[in-house]
């Protein structure tokens, strides 16, 4: 599942590879997907790579948050270190579903910015660790030219909910929409997208996405990790990645899409939890409401 499902009014584009050692799923990146933008509620250059989907369940990105300075060259950043000048990157897999998280703990990334160009390059190397695995990332390039602008879809609706716990937040999409697809770890199901997108200069990146087995009717359904009916994600794009699975909670269905019917409607609740079990949410008030 692509995170941001629609191109950018004003596309991102350019390359990123990178070599992984000691990834028992893969041993290499290469994205095809790019967000690229000035952070200025952060003050940071904040760069996303994806790699494409390999239609067995498994997606890989890269985020990376540099500290804004205007023009730089090849200018040096520590990762992993506590200082306010110092960068942070994740390397972020999906198996099946599961989100793993690693952050980079020690290396660095060196720079080239021009503001004028909207461009960033850089070559990066790092350690980074989820829970008690460690990888490396290594012979890292990136390279990005062109901001990335406000997506935009065709559906029509909203999706809300109060994010409580280890993020405080009034969830209001900006954005929406339903695609049927096929996941390898859970029967033929229709994907609610939702994404949250605050622009300049308060920027902020929110996504809430609910996937539901397309054999399901209007009722209640109860949601976890592993359910074969439905199944929920929250993800915080905010100077880090951060993916909350749903453990636990309810979707009450109230319209179903069909040959007549286009309309995706119900009310949910659920408790999210990263990866590691560090952190969690509790997502309450949500409605869900998408016309095709």
């Amino acid at each position: 599942m692509t995170l941001f499902r629609k191109n950018h009014s004003n596309d991102t584009i350019g390359t990123c590879t990178a070599s992984l050692n000691n990834d028992p799923d893969f041993a290499s990146f290469s994205a095809n997907r790019f967000t690229f933008y000035p952070n200025d509620t952060f003050n940071t250059w904040t760069v996303i790579a994806e790699a494409p989907e390999n239609g067995t369940g498994t997606h890989q990105l890269f985020t990376f948050s540099i500290p804004m300075e205007g023009n730089v060259n090849q200018k040096k950043y520590l990762l992993g270190g506590h200082s306010a000048g110092d960068a942070s990157a994740y390397y972020v897999k999906s198996i099946f579903g599961t989100w793993h998280n690693y952050l980079a703990k020690s290396g660095s990334i060196t720079v080239t910015v021009n503001e004028q160009n909207q461009s960033f390059t850089a070559d990066f190397n790092f350690d980074a660790q989820s829970g008690s695995h460690a990888i490396g990332v290594t012979n890292g390039a990136l390279n990005v030219m062109g901001y990335s602008e406000e997506q935009k879809t065709d559906d029509e609706g909203s999706v809300s909910a109060i994010i409580t716990g280890a993020i405080d937040w009034d969830y209001r999409s900006t954005e929406v929409e339903y695609t049927y697809e096929v996941d390898s770890d859970m029967p033929s199901s229709i994907l609610a997208w939702s994404r949250q997108y605050v622009d300049r200069p308060n920027t902020s990146t929110h996504i809430l996405s609910i996937r539901i087995a397309d054999n399901l009717t209007a009722g209640i359904y109860a949601i976890s990790a592993t359910s074969q009916q439905v199944r929920s994600f929250f993800y915080d794009m905010n100077q880090r990645f951060i993916a909350y699975q749903a453990v636990s909670g309810t979707l009450k269905l109230t319209s179903v899409p069909d040959s007549n019917n286009k309309l995706l409607d119900g009310t949910f609740d659920f408790i999210g939890t990263t990866s590691d079990g560090a952190d969690t949410i509790n997502v309450s008030d949500g409605v869900l409401h998408i016309q095709k």
